[in-house]
């Protein structure tokens, strides 16, 4: 199918490297029930997706439209490939939708995302440039009460905030009741391990859509060490920081059937995926290439301080329309060891903020 210049191939094909093209640009999972996700996961399979044909009966021009942003960023790519450490590199990713609509899920996956963080994806680079990562500072629970036009609690007013999960919650502090009690570990791990717990639990709820939800995971239990009565006295502190989670709608009905659309899987990952959509071809606008990890943005570290601006504002903008509150999220931005800092945006600059 295509002719190769093998003068231009290395004389170990082993030592070529190569940019990755030409993933799907789309694709739309069907829906299953709950009965029938959990048997395929437990046979190990991948999700079933819509073909092309089910997507154009079903989508129409919502699916050509989708195609056509995705190939754009993927053209745009082209030119500024992401380097990874093993020396190839990816231009190119597919949007994933849930279960059999395209108002559910929506994020982008390359063979970027599925790298570690730590020892792979912070050293990988654009065109020679070190990168950074901007994240959104806890994303889910502040996507979501932004998006539906709740203010977070335990906020005074005019008040900045940085952490949902430890600063506003409180359930960040080193002596919090519900904890295992380790000789093993400092202070500071401490302080990191009840904001890990924060996190997790919020997870749950969201992932669930049930804020009412009576009992961690069994993998939490195991990670944490959590007990019912912190698994209670978390949710219950968590709900009150963050009032949009009793919003939260279960994803399965008591049938297996798919059916509520407020939480993590629906409505929330089609949001974020479209904030970040809109925040990636704004970059491109002006020849800033970024890379997404789902709520996270990779872009060179020369480039940080416009495209943290330029995020922000796209979120502000999207949830004023949706609901007229007019926010700025809290952002944190890393880069990996060795890598400087000098151009990177200040920590003040990156607070959250309520403009209304």
């Amino acid at each position: 199918m295509y002719e190769v210049d093998l003068s231009s191939l290395p004389e170990k094909l082993e030592d070529a490297r190569f940019v990755q093209v030409g993933l799907p640009t789309v694709k739309v999972n069907k829906a299953e029930t709950r009965q029938q996700r959990d048997k395929r996961n437990l046979q190990k399979q991948s999700k079933p997706f819509l073909n092309n044909k089910q997507c154009t009966e079903l989508f129409g021009d919502a699916h050509t439209a989708a195609e056509s942003r995705v190939e754009a960023l993927n053209q745009f790519w082209l030119q500024h490939p992401l380097k990874m450490p093993n020396g190839h590199s990816a231009a190119s990713a597919t949007r994933v939708y849930h279960d059999g609509r395209m108002d559910a899920g929506g994020r982008l996956y390359g063979a970027w995302t599925g790298l570690d963080k730590g020892t792979e994806r912070l050293f990988c680079t654009i065109d020679g440039d070190p990168i950074c990562e901007i994240d959104i500072k806890a994303s889910q629970p502040t996507l979501f009460s932004s998006l539906l036009g709740y203010r977070l609690g335990g906020l005074e007013k005019g008040e900045q905030w940085w952490d949902v999960y430890s600063q506003l919650s409180r359930l960040g502090s080193v002596n919090h009741w519900w904890t295992v009690v380790d000789d093993t570990i400092d202070v500071m791990e401490q302080i990191k391990r009840n904001r890990k717990v924060a996190k997790a639990v919020v997870m749950e709820l969201i992932g669930s859509g049930n804020s009412l939800k009576s009992r961690a995971t069994d993998d939490l239990v195991k990670e944490t060490g959590l007990m019912p009565q912190g698994w209670e006295s978390f949710r219950e502190q968590l709900v009150r920081t963050v009032p949009a989670l009793e919003e939260l709608e279960p994803r399965y009905n008591k049938q297996g059937a798919v059916e509520g659309y407020l939480n993590g899987a629906g409505f929330l990952s089609y949001h974020e995926s479209e904030m970040m959509m809109l925040t990636l071809e704004r970059l491109a606008q002006v020849g800033i290439p970024a890379y997404p990890v789902h709520d996270c943005l990779i872009v060179k570290t020369k480039d940080a301080i416009v495209a943290a601006k330029t995020f922000r504002e796209v979120i502000h903008q999207y949830c004023k329309k949706m609901n007229g509150l007019e926010v700025l999220v809290p952002l944190s931005v890393e880069v990996g060891d060795g890598v400087s800092t000098d151009k990177l945006p200040e920590d003040k600059d990156l607070i959250g903020e309520y403009l209304n």
